[in-house]
């Protein structure tokens, strides 16, 4: 029998008023609240930080207004339709997913159901086994995400501008990009559901648009201009190594 600090588990599993399928979507559901939970407060944070130090250009650099800083770059209009969308599409399904199993105590509804992925050559134990994996992946995405915002901010704070070129930022140019859809597809694995699946393809179909503008305007930033386009060079691929 195995132990855990003198506890029996078996007799432990063995009395939980959870059935063994309530058991892993409560490891699901904690691991989706905690992935939510912080991406709301990061959002939080970054509003707060643009109240406290101005605007911020079209270059990406704080300054007083009417400061010019780079030539100003038009957002094309397919960035300015499929943006909205994406960052909806990032936070929605995650709230529906935690109201809907909450309301059915630690089971999916059936209007989520009706979305999932395909089961049949699967056990309830290897489905399960799935699902537990994938939460633990979506931890490995969040690390990931927060040891990438620890190298953004540090470039942000250094005496002149820089451009962030460390830790994951040494393998892909935009690596909070690349573990949202890290993130969106353990969510379909997770929930073992189409719908994040419809997430990964919007948000990537967003950052096809948005990356090239993105990066036009870093490079015609005056401050970090010349910089970026040598990090360009440097780091070739923008999403996945040797692929994007």
């Amino acid at each position: 029998m195995p132990y855990i600090a003198g506890l029996d588990v078996h007799d432990i599993l063995r009395r939980s008023p959870l059935s063994h399928e309530q058991g892993v979507e409560s490891i699901v559901f904690l691991t989706t609240l905690v992935s939510i939970g912080g991406g709301i407060r990061n959002h939080l944070k970054a509003s707060s930080r643009h109240r406290h130090h101005g605007h911020v250009t079209n270059t990406g650099i704080a300054a007083p207004s009417g400061k010019n800083i780079g030539e100003k770059q038009q957002v094309p209009l397919s960035v300015k339709i499929l943006g909205p969308l994406a960052h909806g599409f990032i936070f929605i399904p995650p709230v529906m997913y935690l109201a809907g199993t909450a309301l059915g105590r630690l089971q999916q509804p059936d209007w989520l159901y009706a979305f999932s992925l395909p089961s049949d050559d699967l056990t309830v134990g290897q489905l399960a086994t799935v699902k537990t994996l994938a939460a633990f992946a979506h931890f490995g995405v969040l690390y990931l995400l927060k040891h990438t915002r620890k190298h953004f901010r540090a470039a942000k704070k250094s005496e002149k501008p820089e451009v962030p070129d460390k830790g994951p930022y040494s393998v892909v140019r935009h690596p909070m990009s690349s573990a949202i859809l890290l993130s969106q597809t353990t969510f379909a694995l997770m929930w073992w559901n189409w719908i994040p699946l419809a997430g990964v393809a919007l948000t990537a179909g967003y950052l096809a648009v948005s990356l090239p503008h993105e990066e036009q305007v870093q490079e015609h930033d005056v401050a970090t201009g010349v910089q970026y386009t040598a990090y360009k060079q440097k780091v070739a691929y923008r999403l996945i190594p040797y692929v994007w």
